[in-house]
């Protein structure tokens, strides 16, 4: 593997983003259909290209993209999205470019960075392990557990986040994280 991580800022670099995006939908919390070429130039020249609103990166094995960041600017607030493709995942990327993605938010001064997970998404137990802390919990009409939750650089496992660490254990994602959490040591 031979990775690098980019900020997303030509037309080329965007459809690979449309395509990771559209990979990586199935764990999203909002917009979860496909979009489209076309919405894509849209995206990319109202959004983007001015940078104002929205960050966007790629993470890449040569020329091949194997995952995405993005940020999203809400006042003093980022909110964080990652994902990788199929190929990548189980690699030991996650917490990498969770990481990646959040130090870069903290770049601008006063930024609180934020991410929204479901509970059955196994990034979740990862996000907890990158540092970020459960601050609301809200169930949608059909049952369905959204976590909100805001980074936290030096921080105590709270009761809740320990008891879905606990929950997940057994669980092959336990494993991939201690091997992610060995991996990111040795640097």
């Amino acid at each position: 593997m031979k990775l690098s991580f980019i900020r997303v800022q030509r037309w080329d670099e965007a459809l690979d983003l449309l395509a990771v995006r559209n990979e990586c939908r199935e764990g999203m919390t909002h917009t979860t259909g496909l979009i489209t070429e076309e919405e894509q130039a849209k995206f990319f020249a109202n959004e983007i290209v001015p940078g104002h609103t929205f960050e966007c990166y790629l993470l890449r094995d040569g020329h091949a993209p194997a995952g995405y960041g993005l940020l999203k600017r809400d006042g003093d607030r980022k909110w964080m999205s990652a994902g990788l493709t199929r190929p990548y995942r189980g690699r030991h990327l996650s917490r990498l470019l969770i990481n990646l993605i959040t130090e870069i938010a903290y770049a601008d001064a006063g930024i609180e960075v934020w991410i929204d997970v479901w509970d059955d998404n196994l990034a979740l137990i990862g996000d907890i392990r990158c540092g970020y802390r459960l601050v609301q919990t809200k169930v949608d009409l059909n049952g369905k557990v959204l976590r909100i939750m805001r980074h936290q650089r030096d921080r105590i496992l709270g009761l809740e986040e320990n008891t879905l660490l606990v929950q997940a254990r057994g669980h092959a994602t336990i494993a991939e994280m201690i091997e992610v959490d060995a991996i990111s040591r040795q640097s």
